[in-house]
C-alpha cells in the first residue's frame, strides 16, 4: 500500500512489509503526475527486487562477520573494521537505487512515452541541496548528478523524446493538496 505521511522532508521510502511511505514535503515539491509516478514506480521497484530485506540482510551479514574478526583485534582495527562494514553496505544500498531508477524510468517511458518525471524529481532532490552529496561513496544514495546522467543515457539509448509534455495533477489531487498545505500553516 502506498501511504502518506504528514512530515516536512522531501523523501519517500519503502518497508520490509512492502508499503510505500510518501511524505507531505515530498508532496508539495512535486508538479506533475509523471513526477509522483517517479517516486511509486522507483519504490515499487526496491519491493520487486527484495531490496529492503537484502539491504538488512546485508548489513547483518557484514556486521556479524566483521565482529567476529574484530573481537580479537584492538579499538582502532575494530572502528577501521567497523567503518568499512558501513561502506559496503552503502555500496549495496547504492547498486539498488540505481536498479530501482532504472525500472522506474523503464515504467514511466512505458506509460508516457518520456522520462519527464525522473529528471522532475532529481530536479527537486538537486534543489534541495544536500551538502553530503559531495562524495558518493559516504551516501546510501548515488549522487543526483549521476541518477540524472543514469537518466539521459536511457533517454538517448531509447530515443525518447526528452522534452514531452509533462501530466498534470488530477484536479481532485490539487485541491485536496492545497487544503493540506492550507491545514499546514
Amino acid at each position: 500500500s502506498v501511504l502518506y505521511f504528514n512530515g516536512d522532508a522531501v523523501i519517500a521510502f519503502e518497508t520490509l512489509g512492502g508499503n510505500i511511505f510518501i511524505y507531505r514535503g515530498l508532496l508539495y515539491k512535486l508538479t506533475h503526475e509523471d513526477g509522483l509516478e517517479a517516486v511509486i514506480a522507483h519504490e515499487l521497484a526496491h519491493i520487486k527486487y527484495g531490496h529492503p530485506i537484502l539491504g538488512a540482510s546485508h548489513g547483518l551479514a557484514v556486521g556479524l562477520v566483521l565482529s567476529i574478526i574484530s573481537s580479537s583485534s584492538d579499538d582502532v582495527i575494530s572502528g577501521l573494521l567497523g567503518n568499512t562494514s558501513m561502506i559496503t553496505v552503502m555500496k549495496f544500498s547504492r547498486d539498488y537505487e540505481y536498479l530501482a531508477d532504472k525500472e522506474a524510468i523503464e515504467l514511466l517511458v512505458n506509460i508516457y512515452d518520456h522520462a519527464g518525471g525522473a529528471l522532475g524529481l532529481f530536479d527537486i532532490f538537486k534543489a534541495g541541496g544536500n551538502a553530503s552529496e559531495a562524495i558518493e561513496f559516504l551516501n546510501t544514495h548515488p549522487l543526483t548528478d549521476n541518477r540524472i546522467s543514469q537518466t539521459h543515457s536511457i533517454i538517448l539509448e531509447k530515443h525518447l523524446n526528452n522534452h514531452a509534455e509533462m501530466n498534470l495533477f488530477p484536479e481532485e489531487f490539487t485541491h485536496w493538496l492545497a487544503i493540506e498545505k492550507k491545514g499546514k500553516n
